[in-house]
């Protein structure tokens, strides 16, 4: 939906502060539609407000637990010989299953099978807190259901308390154990803050963390905070005045410390898995962790929230869905998802690393997945492009003389999460042409295969959770529509990250559309579109390419970037306080000069709603802005060096009367 499509250009920059009250109204009524058509943010609404009276809802009466023990190997027999006897499906009675032992529940190996769990719950337990939780696997499957489950862990995954006590130099936290937790020191891990009454409150963009927590007086801890994270959610008061945020955090308000272990749910090197109408309400890391493989998983109305109607605090210690280099992206559809100590979404295919080059026809690639038809070679930081040639045969190398000299060259720390030389994953490659002679150092390939082709993300409700909102790293043809996120500490991002983590290549045909994006952090914008290379030489380069950020209504969240894109629209879209605190003060967080991989990518001040910045083909046009305050010198787009081709029509700014801090985005 448009919004206020009559409007005539004389409402536009200046002199019609009259209007601001018919402007926030018609603003309330555009949200209010959206949400009351998101069917997952509407089943939200019906769940109970947070009380910490409310039951944790972990048992202990041992008789209680015992026999959802015996249940729970029951149960694992009868699902096992029923798929042992060639059965299709398997139905749970109703009730509690426990999995004890730290023992995790395997699927390996089937095919065209269906659990319906009849809204059971299964328990995970383990004896240590400590220790990894062994989960659910799927392994090497294909067209394999789960509906109507619920996913849980005991003990908890994270320890949740009451702060008592915050040091002068607000380095250190003293918590009261909440009496349901486990009394346990705790290993280095992220933290998440939570008013008394349950609300999540925002930090730093990038989360907060500690060097580990120890036990003191039986149900207490002392945390200790990283140097250089602050218990002020803004940081500072500039920041606090511009957010109106009075989340000042003090003695009495709530955490919840966690620390990664594992997943709830493991799919690896498996197809067409479904999930309907599961909900988890503990993720020991990632939540749905997908990796290798076909792929082509579908989640839907799943949920990953901490459990209604309960005093828990969090859900999540890492990224509720995470994608890694299938050939076929997930359908993320109807699902909830929220309190989680990562990425909402993370989703991304995967570079390959040039081993070595055995000479102008033949290299030595390591990979963990199989190659495509063509390979295009990248040097690793500024990405410049060095040659391409399709492939005319790969042989994976299994001689152990060979295996062992590939597995002997030496790489560099930062590209650990890159390269991947197990046996199976490591080819040598003869290219139909020659290229030239390769002599950088670290070279990546693009192998133009695996990369999460036709994602979906449709119909979804995400919200309260400390880091990104949703990240697309070498994703293909992918449709993100009619989603709401709501309070995250960064936003949308699509670009691919070649510094530390296989995330890539470059995004290509990614349609954002009719989504709600509300309230993001300070340190990030609504939606930004990148890449990392530190040259800034966009011909040089892999652009993202075709992407289309169309009819979105983004409100308090600080505008969209596009860099480093070839091919790209932003049309239609409707921005409520765009400005931020850094387009609105020129402050910038170093966050967002690391983010781009130069720490002087933004030389100036950005007092725009939008910012394109070395791109080319890019039309700009149709989109609202809506601000407060004053207006002098604030536009629509600033487009910035190194750019081709890039057009601005119909753009157009309205005021909002006097300065306010942030739209308000309460629920009606």
């Amino acid at each position: 939906m448009k919004l206020l499509a009559v409007l005539t250009m004389a409402c536009c920059l200046g002199g019609c502060t009259q209007m601001g009250p018919q402007h926030r109204e018609e603003i309330t009524q555009m949200l209010s539609e959206r949400r009351q058509a998101n069917p997952a943010w509407v089943r939200a609404q019906a769940d109970p407000a947070y009380s910490r009276n409310d039951p944790a809802d972990f048992f202990t009466d041992p008789v209680v637990l015992e026999e959802q023990r015996r249940r729970g190997a029951r149960m694992v027999k009868a699902v096992a010989a029923a798929i042992q006897a060639g059965d299709t499906s398997y139905t749970l009675e109703p009730g509690e299953y426990r999995i004890a032992s730290n023992r995790g529940w395997v699927f390996d190996g089937v095919e065209r099978f269906t659990i319906d769990g009849s809204g059971a719950r299964i328990w995970f337990e383990r004896d240590d807190p400590n220790d990894v939780p062994q989960r659910l696997f799927v392994l090497h499957s294909s067209h394999v259901t789960f509906r109507n489950l619920q996913i849980d862990f005991d003990p908890p995954v994270y320890i949740q308390g009451t702060i008592e006590k915050i040091s002068d130099d607000r380095k250190t936290i003293e918590m009261k154990i909440d009496p349901a937790w486990p009394k346990v020191s705790v290993p280095k891990g992220a933290f998440t803050i939570y008013t008394p009454e349950g609300e999540y409150v925002h930090q730093k963009s990038r989360g907060m963390f500690h060097r580990g927590a120890t036990l003191l007086d039986g149900d207490r801890l002392r945390v200790e905070v990283w140097e250089g994270r602050d218990l002020t959610p803004n940081f500072d008061a500039d920041r606090l005045a511009f957010f109106g945020d009075d989340y000042a955090v003090k003695p009495g308000y709530l955490i919840a410390l966690n620390y990664r272990r594992a997943h709830a749910v493991t799919i690896s090197y498996s197809e067409r898995i479904t999930f309907e109408d599961v909900d988890v309400w503990q993720s020991p890391g990632g939540g749905f962790n997908e990796q290798f493989g076909v792929g082509g998983n579908v989640y839907r109305r799943c949920r990953l929230i901490r459990k209604p109607g309960t005093r828990r605090l969090h859900c999540g210690t890492a990224d509720h869905f995470h994608s890694r280099a299938q050939r076929d992206g997930p359908q993320i559809i109807g699902c909830e998802a929220g309190y989680t100590s990562d990425d909402i979404i993370n989703i991304y295919g995967a570079w390959r690393w040039l081993l070595k080059q055995e000479n102008a026809r033949t290299v030595w690639v390591a990979s963990a997945v199989p190659l495509g038809d063509t390979l295009t070679f990248y040097e690793r930081g500024e990405l410049i492009y060095i040659d391409e040639a399709e492939v005319e045969r790969v042989e994976e190398v299994t001689d152990p003389g060979l295996l062992a000299e590939a597995q002997a060259i030496p790489i560099p720390a930062s590209a650990v999460h890159i390269v991947t030389r197990a046996p199976g994953q490591i080819f040598r490659v003869t290219l139909k042409t020659p290229i030239r002679n390769i002599e950088a150092e670290e070279v990546l390939i693009d192998a133009h295969s695996y990369n999460a082709d036709r994602l979906l993300v449709k119909d979804c409700y995400f919200h309260d959770s400390f880091s990104r909102a949703q990240l697309f790293g070498g994703t293909v043809n992918a449709m993100v529509v009619d989603n709401i996120w709501d309070r995250m500490n960064q936003g949308i991002h699509v670009f691919e990250e070649s510094w530390a983590y296989s995330m890539g290549p470059a995004p290509r045909n990614v349609t954002f559309s009719g989504n709600t994006v509300m309230n993001m952090g300070a340190g990030s914008d609504a939606l930004t579109v990148a890449l990392v290379p530190r040259d800034f030489k966009l011909m040089n380069t892999q652009p993202s390419r075709n992407i289309v950020i169309r009819d979105n209504l983004f409100v308090n969240s600080a505008g969209i970037t596009m860099l480093y894109v070839d091919g790209g629209e932003i049309r239609d879209n409707t921005l409520v306080e765009p400005r931020g605190f850094e387009r609105y003060t020129g402050a910038l967080d170093r966050s967002s000069r690391v983010l781009f991989g130069h720490a002087d990518f933004f030389p100036e001040a950005r007092n725009s709603a939008m910012s394109v910045w070395s791109s080319k083909n890019v039309a700009v046009s149709g989109n609202s802005i809506y601000c407060s305050g004053p207006l002098d010198g604030f536009s629509p787009l600033d487009v910035g060096q190194w750019t081709e081709n890039v057009t601005e029509s119909e753009n157009r700014i309205y005021p909002l009367g006097e300065q306010a801090k942030q739209f308000d985005t309460s629920s009606e």
